[in-house]
């Protein structure tokens, strides 16, 4: 049973976000319901439909808008980030640790994945906790995401996805949580 624990624990970090489009269509499109709504398990991608407040510099991606430092500082030092791969509205920084494909992800995200990620309020199973002075509306999804409306259409997100079989966590949730609403902190001050 003991063995049962870690990989647990890890399942409720497990939200990721990547740079390339998963789900959700741009800003005109309705919320994801049903089977189409992202799972608190599985990857949920920032989409790359460009909004009207993205600032990105021409030629730059929007990993440019925290630094290796920044991240690795809210982190507390504790993960072994890659190098950052992005879009123009996302950034996904491989996490060298466990699995394949574990990652911190941040970027823009329509209204639509927005109130998707919200539909798992109250849900039971799901940590699900509003957080007060950030855009007009955030949460933290599960220890593992923050999301953030910044206005009628436009969010953004930060999340990662850490798992490993077998093997402690280089992070609790509680860091991981702390860490990531720093970085959104961070991101959203820039809009």
């Amino acid at each position: 049973m003991k063995n049962l624990t870690r990989p647990l624990l890890a399942l409720l970090l497990a939200i990721a976000v990547t740079g390339s489009v998963a789900c959700g269509g741009g800003k005109d499109s309705a919320a994801p319901t049903g089977e189409d709504r992202p799972s608190p398990q599985q990857s949920a991608a920032p989409q790359t439909a460009p909004t009207s407040q993205d600032e990105t510099a021409p030629g730059e991606t929007f990993c440019a808008r925290l630094s290796a430092e920044d991240i690795d500082a809210a982190l507390g030092g504790k993960l072994d980030l890659g190098t950052p791969e992005g879009t123009e509205t996302g950034c996904k920084v491989p996490i060298h640790f466990g699995v394949d494909g574990n990652a911190l992800a941040f970027g823009q995200i329509p209204r639509g994945n927005y109130d998707a990620f919200k539909g798992y309020e109250g849900q039971s199973g799901v940590p699900f906790e509003y957080l007060e002075g950030l855009g007009q509306e955030a949460f933290v999804l599960n220890n593992a995401q923050v999301c953030v409306l910044l206005n009628e259409t436009d969010a953004v997100m930060v999340g990662a996805q850490i798992m490993a079989v077998g093997e402690p966590l280089p992070i609790s949730p509680e860091e991981m949580k702390a860490g990531l609403i720093d970085l959104t902190t961070q991101l959203v001050s820039q809009f």
